[in-house]
């Protein structure tokens, strides 16, 4: 598995890869970047992967639902996923302190840092999607969080 960085931008594009499990791979070219892996096909309990850290993420409540993300084998949440509406929300990572807004933008969904532009954005398409990050961007430390985080959201609420 490859960092991020270390591969083509332009050609960065997630696939289901399971067949009769939700499980969706980050690829540029040949390049693995990253993994999604759902537990069950019906849960929400979910493995991120990357080359840098693995972490789980776990859709929690029924009325104000919202997502938390923890490292792997570790108890304690790092980030909260809060959705505001079907095409918006909030993600507070607690050590730094830092909040991205998921929004939409035309037919796009993405991660923006503080109300600017789409920093990291996917062109969902069918069993698939085009991930596309701004290059200004790629160094930025939570990006391999915020690329497997935001994959996780389109699927779990696509589902709703």
């Amino acid at each position: 598995m490859k960092g991020i960085s270390e591969v083509d931008l332009s050609a960065l594009e997630w696939t289901e890869s399971g067949m009769f499990a939700k499980k969706y791979t980050l690829q540029s070219g040949n390049d693995v970047v990253g993994k999604v892996n759902w537990q069950s096909y019906g849960g929400s309990l979910a493995t991120g992967i990357t080359s840098q850290r693995t972490w789980t993420f776990k859709r929690t409540g029924f009325a104000v639902p919202r997502v938390t993300v923890r490292r792997a084998g570790e108890d304690d949440d790092i980030a909260r996923f809060t959705p505001i509406s079907s095409n918006k929300g909030e993600l507070e990572i607690f050590d730094s302190g830092v909040e991205f807004e998921w929004k939409t933008s035309g037919s796009n969904f993405g991660w923006a840092l503080g109300g600017q532009a789409l920093i990291a954005r996917y062109k969902p398409m069918l069993y698939k999607a085009k991930l596309e990050i701004e290059a200004a961007e790629i160094n930025r430390p939570e990006i391999p969080l915020l690329v497997l985080l935001g994959l996780y959201i389109l699927v779990m609420f696509s589902e709703d």
